[in-house]
């Protein structure tokens, strides 16, 4: 009884002092304040475990065992959820009525409005802090910075430094989709310099980049820490990771476990710019791929700069670089409204944000257009011709030139095609609803390889319209 009495005292003084809310998927965050500034963190984070035990010695004088720990913060998280106050908490880039925010470490928070760019001490979003997260320099506003200044720090052809600047100036995109950018190279062609210059930029870190996640649940608990990801050193990306990026690039959630819930799991959102590197780095996935800029490093040639000198450049130019993104992010929220893309393609978002921002850095809206939808190309293309499917399927509409029937037709007429001309598939889907959902999957990449599939419904169920235009 003594021990129920003390650790509701414990957690009483606890909701006195420390502000328990929710942010807008309903997890539960503690925020309080220290020396180094204001606190706010899940609370199955470490660091609330940390503060627990602060208030437990304080109490008692002895640290606490796991179990009251776990006992404390249940009874916390089940407060929180009840009665807490929903907070727009982010991490390092939020956006609230139209302003977009950036969380410069101590020196504040920068917002900047149509109208104008102001530090902030208090900001109406809360910034989630972890002990991997450093500061950002105040940003020059003053200097006239270009992207020239911007892509001396990355090893890539010049006709693809406008894919490099828009993925990066994704990070202030308001609504939508994040790009993924896969780089890949030689050894030696400072693909991985490259994704630490561009992670230093925006979002610093005492570790800015890491290894590829064990699993889908790791993924989406970096992305607590990791607003922009750079991954090193990937080969080949499976399919639940595939999945697992596509929704960590749109904003999803996944389901992991949990320290204070009675069922083992809770729900863990994300939303990060992920960007990868690799010598034979392969996206045969084409969701995935259609989400993805891909570019190759070129060969340094003996270019090589020491890292002593690239850092000490860097530093000097780092405020100039901040402060020119800043102003090309406040021109897009001027034009974005404005501006309109012709393309269908479905990272529309993104692209009117790139082609919004673009005079910022005496680009034309056409070239950035242009670009970004011809890379998209290119790797849907790459991608059809590294899928054994999709390539046998291409080669199977080619003959037939026409399909209409349903998914169970299609795949009974697939398989005997197959077998009279002797095809090996078994990397094929293994039913008709695998096959479905497969096709959907390459839909787009489809249309490019001049392959068209319409959906339509009758008495017998959906039925495929298959035509091959070429």
């Amino acid at each position: 009884m003594a021990k129920v009495k003390s650790q509701t005292k414990i957690v009483n003084k606890i909701m006195k002092e420390v502000d328990l809310v929710r942010d807008t998927h309903g997890t539960p965050h503690a925020i309080w304040q220290e020396h180094s500034g204001k606190q706010v963190h899940p609370l199955d984070a470490g660091e609330v475990t940390h503060l627990i035990s602060r208030y437990c010695l304080a109490n008692d004088g002895n640290l606490p065992s796991k179990h009251i720990v776990d006992g404390i913060r249940n009874e916390l998280a089940f407060y929180t959820t009840e009665n807490g106050q929903v907070k727009n908490i982010a991490t390092r880039v939020g956006h609230h009525e139209g302003s977009v925010f950036l969380d410069l470490g101590k020196p504040g928070v920068m917002k900047v409005s149509k109208k104008k760019f102001e530090l902030v001490e208090e900001s109406e979003v809360l910034f989630r802090q972890s002990p991997l997260i450093a500061s950002l320099p105040i940003p020059d506003l003053e200097a006239k910075g270009t992207a020239k200044r911007i892509t001396r720090y990355v090893n890539v052809r010049k006709r693809d430094r406008v894919l490099i600047l828009s993925w990066a100036m994704s990070l202030f995109l308001p609504g939508g989709t994040y790009p993924l950018l896969a780089m890949y190279g030689k050894q030696g062609s400072a693909k991985s310099t490259t994704l630490t210059m561009l992670k230093q930029m925006l979002d610093p870190s005492e570790v800015p980049i890491i290894a590829m996640p064990k699993n889908e649940v790791a993924l989406f608990i970096a992305s607590k820490s990791y607003k922009m990801m750079p991954i090193d050193n990937v080969s080949k990306i499976g399919g639940n990771m595939s999945d697992a990026m596509c929704q960590l690039a749109s904003g999803g959630s996944i389901a992991g476990r949990t320290l204070y819930t009675n069922s083992g799991l809770t729900v863990i959102d994300g939303h990060s710019l992920i960007s990868l590197n690799g010598i034979g780095l392969e996206i045969s996935r084409q969701d995935l791929l259609s989400r993805t800029l891909v570019i190759e490093a070129p060969p340094l040639d003996g270019k090589h700069k020491p890292q002593k000198e690239l850092v000490a450049t860097f530093k000097k130019d780092h405020p100039v670089i901040l402060g020119s993104m800043l102003k090309g992010v406040q021109l897009a929220l001027n034009r974005l409204e404005t501006v309109t893309s012709n393309s269908t393609h479905r990272m529309a978002d993104f692209i009117n944000w790139s082609i919004a921002w673009a005079p910022a850095f005496g680009l034309k809206e056409s070239i950035v257009e242009k670009r970004l939808l011809d890379n998209w190309k290119e790797g849907q293309r790459h991608g059809l011709a590294s899928d054994r499917f999709a390539s046998g399927f291409i080669e199977f509409i080619k003959t037939q030139k026409t399909f209409n029937g349903s998914a169970t037709e299609l795949f009974d007429h697939m398989k005997l095609h197959a077998k009279v001309n002797d095809w090996d598939i078994s990397f094929w889907p293994t039913s008709a609803t695998g096959l479905g959902k497969r096709l959907s999957l390459l839909e787009d990449a489809l249309i490019d390889a001049g392959v068209s599939l319409r959906k339509s419904r009758n008495k017998r169920g959906t039925i495929l319209t298959i035509k091959y235009k070429k």
